[in-house]
């Protein structure tokens, strides 16, 4: 096989594929979340610190 074959993979896969395991990542991620960390009362109780810090830490990876 190729060099250029190989780089090319990714593009044999077809697009249904890709967008269904994608679907299942996301459905796994909030299926095991700890849902109870983003209540108010949960948030009051965490020094400011690492309540901001959770916050912007999904917001600068996204970037």
């Amino acid at each position: 096989m190729a060099r250029t074959e190989i780089l090319s993979a990714p593009a044999l896969i077809p697009e249904a594929i890709r967008f269904s395991v994608i679907a299942v990542m996301v459905r796994v991620a909030f299926g095991t979340f700890g849902w109870d960390s983003v209540r108010p009362a949960t948030l009051t109780r965490m020094p400011a610190g690492e309540s901001a810090v959770m916050w912007t830490v999904p917001g600068a990876a996204r970037r």
